[in-house]
C-alpha cells in the first residue's frame, strides 16, 4: 500500500512540475517572440535609415542638374560671364518660373549678339552646361551693314554681327524641395 500511495504521490508530484514546467516553457516562447519581434523591428528601422541616406544622397545628385530657385540671379550673372568669355554679349529678355511639384521649368528668353563665333559658342554653353536645359526656339540673323556698332574694333568690325534670340528652360527646384530629410537615432 505504501508503494501504491508513493506511485500516487510521485505521479501527482510529477504532473505538477511537469505543468509548471510547460506553463513556463510558453511563457519563454511568447518572450522568445517577443525579442524576435523587436529584433525584426529594429533591423527594418535600421534598413529604413540606410535606404534614407543613399535616397539623399541620390537626391543631391539629381538636384544638381536643376536650378534652385533661390539660385536664379546667380544662374543668370553666370550665363552672362560665359556670354562674355566668349566674346559674346548676353543680355536676359525675359524670366518665367513654370512651377511643377517639385520640379519645375525657369523659362529665360536672351539675346545673344557677337560674332558668327561667339553667338554659336555662347548658343552651345546653354545647351550643354550641366543642368536639365531645352532650347524651345531660336532666332538666328545677322545684323545690316547699318546696324553695326562703331565702337568696334578695326580687326571686328569686318566680322558681321550676329544676333540670336534664344528662348530656353533649364530644370528649376523649388528651395524647399532641396532640404534633406533627418532621421533621429
Amino acid at each position: 500500500m505504501w508503494a501504491l500511495m508513493l506511485l500516487v504521490l510521485t505521479l501527482g508530484a510529477y504532473g505538477y512540475v511537469y505543468s509548471r514546467v510547460s506553463a513556463r516553457s510558453v511563457q519563454a516562447n511568447s518572450v522568445i517572440q517577443q525579442i524576435k519581434n523587436q529584433n525584426d523591428a529594429s533591423v527594418k528601422a535600421t534598413l529604413a535609415k540606410t535606404q534614407l541616406a543613399q535616397l539623399s544622397t541620390q537626391q543631391a545628385a539629381i538636384t544638381q542638374y536643376f536650378v534652385s530657385t533661390s539660385d536664379v540671379v546667380p544662374f543668370i550673372e553666370k550665363l552672362q560671364a560665359i556670354g562674355k568669355f566668349v566674346g559674346a554679349n548676353v543680355q536676359v529678355v525675359s524670366v518665367a518660373a513654370a512651377p511643377a511639384s517639385p520640379y519645375g521649368h525657369l523659362n529665360l528668353s536672351v539675346s545673344i549678339t557677337g560674332t558668327f563665333d561667339a553667338v554659336s559658342r555662347m548658343l552651345g554653353a546653354i545647351e550643354y552646361q550641366p543642368y536639365n536645359t531645352s532650347i524651345n526656339s531660336l532666332s538666328l540673323t545677322a545684323a545690316a551693314p547699318s546696324q553695326v556698332s562703331a565702337s568696334t574694333t578695326p580687326a571686328t568690325s569686318l566680322m558681321p554681327v550676329w544676333n540670336a534670340s534664344v528662348v530656353f528652360g533649364v530644370g528649376a527646384i523649388t528651395t524647399a524641395a532641396t532640404s534633406t530629410a533627418t532621421t533621429t537615432p
